[in-house]
């Protein structure tokens, strides 16, 4: 089955999945109505996915959403590579 833009959030750009990555770390209430239904398949890109999947990980660990640094410290053991600069790149962008 090929993902569509109804399925995901292709038509919203980039800009958008950073925006919805931001607001699940800094806005608790957010985080807490998107968290049992937001897929990562939704996002575009791996960096998004992972990025996703790395906040869930680590609430699930501590029951908290996690914070920037946390999230970069996580990322930062990835393997070099393609993965790595870019979900680091998109943790830049959304913490300015």
């Amino acid at each position: 089955m090929t993902q569509t833009d109804v399925d995901s959030f292709k038509s919203f750009g980039p800009n958008f999945q950073n925006c919805v990555l931001q607001a699940a770390l800094i806005d608790r209430d957010f985080f807490e109505k998107i968290f049992e239904t937001l897929k990562e398949e939704y996002f575009t890109s791996e960096a998004h996915k992972s990025i996703w999947l790395e906040i869930r990980k680590l609430f699930n660990k501590y029951n908290a959403a996690p914070t920037y640094d946390t999230l970069k410290s996580e990322i930062s053991q990835y393997p070099e590579g393609e993965l790595k600069e870019s979900a680091i790149n998109v943790l830049l962008d959304i913490e300015t």
